[in-house]
């Protein structure tokens, strides 16, 4: 007679673990697609555009890929407004929108010339365009530091304005920032600009991330004016992402790979979901890097991240439907139903108007 020992072992699948394990697991997984839609809600802030649930290929390329003529405060500046206010989108509503006493001037302006408040808005942007534009042209011809401050005489500002940008500006519109030589030339005080724009909050002493870019002296801003020979995100918080992500979601997608490889579907369909998202990421995370080289693996970070959310969302709907018997699986479907109801909802009631709002802003600021 053969030993106990000889017999045919069941293989373990997670549908034998106690009830109140399983539930664990199935809650655990629940929580791991809730999180990961609330990262997309947060990729929209960061990185869409106006109308854009999710970053598009320009937008893709615009945060990673390679641009190697220009730098970071000139990209900034030069960047359409829709985008996110943030070091990876733009800062030209500085300028604008988020400019201290906008709401106020265009009140004030709008009195004075008896117009409605849209055209008031108009009105201003038209002459106020003057500042991003004289701030990239001052750039672009060498920032020099002699034509960085106004002159000691007071009567012009040092640095020349070209033609184009001096089309924006009109005798009947005072500017701190702009003035006219004995020539008749309109001439801009750069650093005056920069002060009242942007060293509000890039200041020595500033608190947080915007603390740590100041910009309040010649020496700094130059800092932030050269090429930046790759992508819109900086070589230091590139590397910063690419640590958190790696390091982070290796033990998430490694946690619901584990999970997925010990239910009872064929081995051959484990082997290759169970491992996907860990080997996406991988993938995608690689194609920031070349992207700095090369604009164009951008496009990969959308086809690499795809297949991290098809393979991730595969794992946790699979091992929840294997998790239960044929009680339990009615019990998901119905939860699963209940969740895409209620994304549903919510797309039609909170994200549908406000990709419509941000759509009419753009809209707005383009005409």
């Amino acid at each position: 007679m053969g030993s106990s020992l000889d017999l045919p072992r069941k293989p373990f699948a997670l549908r034998h673990l106690p009830t109140a394990a399983r539930m664990v697991v199935a809650t655990y997984l629940i929580s791991v697609g809730i999180g990961y839609f609330s990262a997309l809600v947060q990729l929209h802030f960061q990185h869409a555009s106006a109308g854009q649930f999710l970053p598009g290929p320009d937008e893709v390329k615009s945060a990673y890929g390679s641009r190697p003529n220009m730098g970071q405060l000139e990209r900034l500046v030069l960047a359409d407004e829709t985008r996110p206010f943030n070091g990876s989108g733009q800062m030209r509503e500085a300028f604008f929108r988020r400019a201290s006493g906008w709401r106020r001037e265009i009140r004030e302006l709008a009195k004075d010339k008896k117009v409605s408040e849209e055209e008031a808005e108009k009105m201003i942007r038209k002459q106020r365009v003057a500042e991003p534009d004289a701030l990239v042209a001052w750039i672009r011809s060498g920032a020099a530091k002699d034509t960085y401050k106004e002159s000691t005489e007071a009567k012009s500002y040092k640095f020349l304005l070209p033609d184009e940008v001096a089309a924006h500006l009109t005798d009947d519109a005072p500017s701190d920032f702009f003035k006219k030589n004995e020539d008749g030339k309109w001439t801009a005080n750069i650093a005056e600009i920069i002060d009242t724009r942007c060293v509000h909050c890039h200041k020595t002493g500033a608190r947080g991330a915007v603390g740590a870019i100041q910009l309040d002296e010649w020496e700094k801003v130059m800092d932030y004016i050269a090429p930046e020979g790759g992508s819109g995100m900086s070589l230091d918080k590139l590397a910063q992402s690419t640590h958190v992500h790696l390091l982070g979601f290796a033990m998430l997608y490694g946690l619901t790979g584990f999970i997925f490889a010990f239910t009872s579907y064929p081995a051959a369909i484990r082997a290759v979901i169970a491992p996907l998202p860990l080997v996406m990421q991988v993938l995608e995370i690689s194609c920031w890097w070349l992207a700095r080289a090369d604009a164009t693996f951008a496009l990969g970070i959308m086809a690499f991240g795809g297949l991290v959310a098809l393979g991730l969302g595969a794992q946790i709907v699979l091992s929840l439907f294997d998790l239960f018997d044929k009680k339990g699986k009615v019990m998901i479907a119905l939860l699963l139903i209940a969740g895409a109801a209620s994304v549903g909802v919510l797309y039609t009631q909170v994200i549908a108007p406000h990709l419509e709002q941000q759509k009419t802003s753009a809209a707005r600021l383009s005409s």
